[in-house]
């Protein structure tokens, strides 16, 4: 299909259901074999959703810059079938190098890339010397998970792996967007390195002036700037503690701004947007990860709540409720902005639960109630969570827990889609 020619049935790039609830799906490539995805993407047109998240559960970062033609290959038959396309260009829990990538099945592995691992730009010094790109937990461990906050981190792998990924895709017809998930995903938020300790001490100048003023509301005192460290007791709620939370939500701030600017940059098309996506559990948390506050969504055109909920536990009525909640909260943080509610439909795990302690998912109607209180309450957009379920270090492929799998499941989940994008158009 021509670069800028348009799908048949496609709404513009990033339009989606303009006048009306837009409904879409999460669709991990490495989740079904390439020759699969044409008839995934057209059930998924079919179901009544107009756009996709693609990811890539193994090395996001470096499939996404490396392997364009994968991708390129996925954003055609977005195209062909109709269907815009976010690119999960971020998650904290995937891009780190602890994944166990080797443990994975073997089905896995011979169906991706053999030559890839999951991996982010190594810190300089294996032995932690230059705090670029290595996390430090606040008992002293040095872990190799990317410092999202190092501004550093964002100068030098960041910003350049953006580039890169704009570069490849934002002028495919199907793109809608960039999307960065769980960005305050705990421990990767929270770091200890020496230059989160020297960040802290110029941000620390800034608001009180002197160390004598510093001093005067501390516990703690210091005889210079070099003894000021990073407070490593969570849930002391003292002035120093109050001084890290503030100052670890000023480095939020600075990473949306300066991220979203440098997007729109290099990606200038207004119908391109960035979508801020997290779980219901970091909406109003500050300790330890500083929680979200309306200068950090500020940036970003749409922000998503995943509000996962185990029927075991949670009664549908209190996770509609929960939903509804959760929508007035994220519609308070993002004024304006398109707000949309994740939906979990992990449906019938084909292993009993007892044996393997796995969840409960929802079944469709539980699914359905839910998210028609979340888009009562407002929400715009509104996304399955997964159409099939990626592999995770133990499973046997295929696993059929997802809507590829049950299709009287995704029949219902189909008129339901139906139904509230008509009524709202």
């Amino acid at each position: 299909m021509s670069d800028n020619a348009k799908a048949p049935g496609a709404e513009a790039p990033g339009t989606g259901s303009q006048t009306g609830t837009k409904v879409g799906a999460v669709y991990y490539l490495d989740s079904a074999p390439q020759e699969e995805w044409k008839k995934d993407l057209a059930d998924i047109r079919s179901a009544g959703m107009d756009h996709v998240i693609i990811g890539d559960m193994l090395s996001l970062s470096e499939a996404l810059r490396e392997d364009k033609e994968y991708f390129l290959h996925a954003l055609d038959l977005c195209q062909s079938n109709g269907l815009n396309a976010f690119l999960e260009v971020f998650h904290a829990g995937l891009m780190t190098e602890q994944l166990p990538f080797h443990s994975l099945p073997d089905e896995l592995i011979s169906r991706r890339f053999p030559a890839y691992r999951i991996s982010m730009p190594r810190y300089r010094d294996e032995k932690g010397q230059d705090g670029f790109y290595y996390y430090v937990t606040m008992y002293g461990e040095v872990l190799p998970f990317f410092n999202l906050l190092s501004p550093t981190f964002r100068e030098q792998w960041l910003l350049p792996y953006l580039g890169e990924v704009i570069a490849h895709y934002s002028s495919h017809p199907a793109l809608a967007g960039y999307q960065f998930s769980e960005v305050l995903m705990s421990p990767e938020v929270v770091g200890y390195s020496a230059e989160d300790a020297s960040e802290l001490r110029t941000w620390l100048k800034e608001k009180h002036g002197t160390l004598d003023r510093l001093n005067s509301v501390r516990e703690e005192k210091a005889d210079s700037w070099e003894e000021v460290e990073p407070p490593v007791l969570v849930g002391r709620w003292n002035p120093a503690w109050n001084d890290w939370n503030e100052f670890r939500r000023h480095q939020l701030i600075q990473w949306a701004t300066q991220t979203a600017d440098f997007i729109r940059a290099k990606d200038p098309d207004p119908s391109h947007l960035l979508v801020l996506k997290d779980t219901r559990g970091h909406l109003t948390s500050h300790d330890p990860l500083g929680g979200y506050t309306r200068q950090m969504v500020k940036p970003f055109d749409a922000f998503i709540i995943d509000s996962y909920f185990e029927p075991r536990q949670l009664p549908t009525d209190d996770a509609a409720i929960q939903a509804r909640s959760d929508i007035e909260m994220a519609k308070d943080l993002a004024p304006g902005k398109e707000v949309g509610w994740w939906a979990w439909t992990g449906f019938k795990t084909h292993r009993p639960y007892a044996e393997l302690g796995e969840p409960a998912f929802p079944d469709p109607q539980d699914i359905i109630r839910v998210a028609d209180a979340a888009l009562s309450a407002g929400a715009s957009r509104l996304v399955y969570y997964v159409f099939r379920r990626p592999l995770f270090p133990g499973d046997v492929y295929p696993v059929k827990q997802a809507f590829y799998y049950h299709r009287e499941e995704l029949a219902a989940i189909a008129k339901f889609n139906r139904q509230i994008t008509s009524r709202t158009r």
